[in-house]
């Protein structure tokens, strides 16, 4: 056997063969070593990929979770926002005595032109119909009002007020602009003339004028639009749920009346 092995790595063509053995036999080990560090380096891999796709899950169920509550509120504050929306409508129509779909469609306009709520300028046409303007006299006066808000910074509601007391003599507000009007006596005359003071001053436009803020209320009306129109949508259900609700609440007592027999006092205390 000695000369056999001998003969395998001997000179020669021994020796070529038994230098490819020993190659052979270092590539081998070579190749394990790079196999098991490719085995590693997968397995590394793996779990750096397991943690990933774990904080991936968590993410993704935080933003589930998120968006869940999102809508949830938008439906809430879309629900609210038709509630008001019918609650100015009722008020108005308190306010006037009558119907009000005129005053609805001037509210509706002017909101489109300037960005004021349309339930803040029905309260307004409302406040003008207190102070005796007929339906007509309201729709010419409201533009201006909204001007005078926009240039005052008051609400629309305390604009309206502000422009009534200026038609029974009260003019101090128009004066810290620069307006000058003086009351007759006579309404009509004085109504005119108050109209014309405001359309001849500055403020003539402001509500309407192309400018950042008038931008911004007028998107946020948009929005607030959009939630009346859903929560209208949702409104039945809810009322819907309020009903059977109100029926289920009697099961529900008689139940825990059942309870309440069934259990002794006490039961489960230390």
């Amino acid at each position: 056997m000695g000369s056999t092995l001998g003969g395998l790595l001997g000179t020669g063509g021994g020796a070529i063969v038994g230098g490819a053995t020993v190659r052979l036999f270092l590539d081998d080990k070579q190749f394990n070593q790079a196999l098991s560090a490719a085995e590693r380096n997968t397995g590394q891999s793996a779990t750096a990929m397991g943690g990933g796709m774990q904080r991936f899950s968590l993410v993704a169920k935080a933003a589930f979770v998120a968006a869940g509550v999102a809508l949830i509120k938008f439906a809430a504050d879309s629900v609210q926002a038709a509630v008001e929306s019918e609650q100015a409508v009722a008020q108005l129509g308190i306010a006037i005595g009558g119907a009000t779909d005129g005053y609805e469609a001037q509210a509706s306009a002017l909101q489109t032109l300037t960005g004021y709520q349309d339930e803040a300028i029905m309260g307004a046409q409302g406040i003008l119909h207190r102070f005796k303007l007929t339906e007509d006299q309201i729709n010419d006066l409201m533009p201006l009002v909204l001007d005078y808000a926009t240039v005052t910074g008051q609400d629309v509601p305390t604009a309206a007020t502000a422009l009534g007391k200026a038609l029974l003599g009260n003019t101090r507000a128009l004066k810290t602009l620069g307006i000058e009007y003086t009351t007759t006596g006579d309404r009509t005359t004085d109504y005119e003339a108050l109209v014309g003071a405001l359309e001849d001053s500055s403020i003539a436009g402001a509500a309407s004028t192309d400018t950042m803020t008038t931008a911004q209320r007028k998107l946020a009306a948009q929005v607030d639009e959009l939630k009346e129109g859903f929560g209208r949508e949702l409104l039945p259900v809810m009322k819907d749920l309020l009903v059977l609700s109100e029926d289920l609440l009697p099961v529900l007592q008689a139940v825990v009346d059942v309870i309440g027999l069934i259990i002794p006092d006490g039961l489960g205390a230390a």
